[in-house]
């Protein structure tokens, strides 16, 4: 995956009150990476025009890390990542003459004939012009994960040990108690937060579900106050600790890593 990189000197309009750069001037500077790109490949945007069928963006979402101040030189590192053969990710990464981390865009797209007026596949001359460099992938099966289930004697009881330990809030349908966890929040590698399905090495026997918590010792600690140890896991990839539910199912709870 082709990483571009584009320059660019902080002016005075993009400032703030506080003398660093504005929360809305970092997506004119990512938009502005973007269309660099465009030189970068020596591409004319008549030739991607002509096709009737163009990038549009359907969501932009912007971490900050450090602020960035005014006459400052950063440096906009970008990415393109094909989901699927009618969308695509864009990955912005601002950092500092020192190197440092500055901030982070996330850009969600499309491929949009402007004709019809519609999200369509492109054609090959719109996946060339933009530097995607092969074919798109095909459309997933699967697109996420629509949840996870554990089946329990106690229904209501089971649901009253987790609002109380792991602070769930359940909403009741028929005997069913449920909750929707949406991916809003943003892990502490900066990453926006998603759910994940995965076949891993193990002991194929029980039941194990897995919960993203940003405060594990904090966790554990009011578990093991409850009379619920856990044990520990391992730290390879951010840090782990399981315990056991009163129905013997596996809670295994993990803290992401944090960025350096």
């Amino acid at each position: 995956m082709r990483t571009f990189r584009y320059q660019h000197t902080v002016t005075g309009d993009q400032i703030d009150g506080f003398n660093h750069v504005n929360n809305a001037a970092y997506l004119v500077i990512f938009e502005r990476a973007r269309w660099a790109i465009l030189d970068d490949l020596g591409t004319q945007w008549a030739d991607i025009a002509a096709t009737g069928v163009g990038p549009l963006v359907l969501a932009a979402e912007v971490n900050f890390v450090r602020e960035v101040l005014l006459g400052e030189t950063v440096t906009v590192e970008t990415t393109f990542e094909p989901t699927s053969p009618r969308r695509f990710n864009v990955q912005h990464r601002m950092v500092g003459p020192d190197g440092g981390l500055r901030a982070l865009g996330t850009i969600r797209g499309a491929f949009f004939n402007f004709v019809q007026r519609k999200i369509v596949e492109p054609p090959e001359a719109v996946v060339s012009a933009m530097g995607f460099g092969g074919a798109l992938p095909a459309a997933p099966v699967v697109q996420g994960l629509g949840g996870a289930f554990l089946q329990a004697r106690d229904v209501a009881g089971l649901a009253r040990w987790y609002s109380q330990h792991l602070g769930f809030r359940f909403a009741e349908h028929g005997r069913a108690h449920y909750v929707e966890l949406p991916g809003a929040d943003v892990v502490p590698s900066l990453r926006v937060a998603t759910t994940t399905f995965a076949i891993i090495p193990g002991a194929a026997s029980g039941q194990k579900i897995n919960f993203r918590v940003s405060d594990l010792d904090g966790v554990v600690s009011r578990l093991a106050a409850a009379g619920h140890p856990a044990e520990p896991g391992p730290d390879d990839y951010g840090r782990f600790a399981t315990v056991q539910d009163p129905e013997g199912n596996r809670v295994e709870l993990w803290e992401p890593p944090r960025v350096a």
